[in-house]
């Protein structure tokens, strides 16, 4: 079973492309987090802050919850 069979979607807006939300989730917090390991900044705490920040914005919009 892929990640993609485990999402339930029907929480998601109609129009949206799963693995492109996905991928931009993905690749968002890859980057964020590389950018972190570049600058030698690595505090949990601040961290998870800046990521709850993200995670409600994508709710926002990728969701039909608003």
């Amino acid at each position: 079973m892929t990640v993609f069979e485990k999402i339930d979607i029907s929480k998601f807006q109609k129009d949206i492309d799963i693995k492109t939300m996905y991928a931009e989730t993905f690749y968002t917090v890859d980057r964020y987090m590389l950018k972190k390991y570049r600058s030698n900044c690595i505090i949990p705490d601040e961290i998870e802050k800046e990521i709850i920040v993200l995670i409600d914005f994508w709710k926002k919009i990728y969701t039909q919850e608003v």
